[in-house]
């Protein structure tokens, strides 16, 4: 995910994941809701750790994005946010996630939203079903500059914001921005949405 100064929104490669999980038939996203009950709840629960661990073995993640997941996300000392139940929250809040979209038979899609807000607090869960499926909302305040050696914004997220332009803007390397109008002295611009693209696997062992 890139470093993100002002405000994020997208999926990094982390909750791509999601994606690659629910992107087949129903009958493939209906066996994965069995799976992932089977992974949070009750005797055989896992952990977070194991299950980045496991998507790494099957080339969704990369060692590093791992690390970067476990380190600063779960971490409770020395994580992003230490004085909130990350943890706990990830865990209800994609257990409840795939409770209520195994029962309405919808896939689930992911997304992160980092912001700068003091009306909300940290680290909140949204879930919210629709027709076609179950978008899960991840919010949190901004967690600083995540930067690795190749932080460079190149990765194309499948996300496009239309808004006022920003000093943030003129920073994204790699996303070009589409003029679109100007409104009170205001310039409205296009922009896809980048992320920081994954380490190569051979880089890091």
């Amino acid at each position: 995910m890139p470093p993100m100064p002002y405000y994020y929104v997208g999926k990094g490669m982390e909750l791509r994941v999601t994606d690659d999980w629910y992107a087949g038939k129903k009958s493939e996203y209906m066996k994965a809701h069995a799976t992932a009950l089977a992974m949070l709840e009750g005797e055989g629960a896992v952990s977070f750790e194991e299950m980045a661990s496991e998507n790494a073995a099957l080339g969704r993640l990369t060692i590093n994005q791992v690390e970067h997941f476990e380190q600063d996300w779960l971490t409770d000392a020395g994580g992003w946010w230490p004085e909130h139940p990350v943890r706990e929250l990830l865990h209800h809040g994609f257990l409840e996630a795939v409770k209520i979209a195994q029962e309405a038979g919808l896939p689930i899609e992911a997304l992160w939203v980092c912001a700068e807000k003091s009306e909300f607090n940290p680290c909140q869960v949204y879930i919210c079903k629709g027709p076609r499926q179950v978008t899960v909302i991840l919010y949190t305040p901004p967690p600083g500059e995540w930067v690795t050696d190749n932080a460079v914004l190149t990765e194309p997220e499948h996300i496009w914001v239309v808004k006022v332009r920003d000093e943030y803007d003129g920073r994204m390397t790699g996303s070009p921005l589409e003029h679109l109008a100007d409104v009170r002295d205001k310039e409205i611009i296009k922009r896809q949405l980048m992320c920081t693209p994954p380490p190569s696997m051979t880089a890091q062992s």
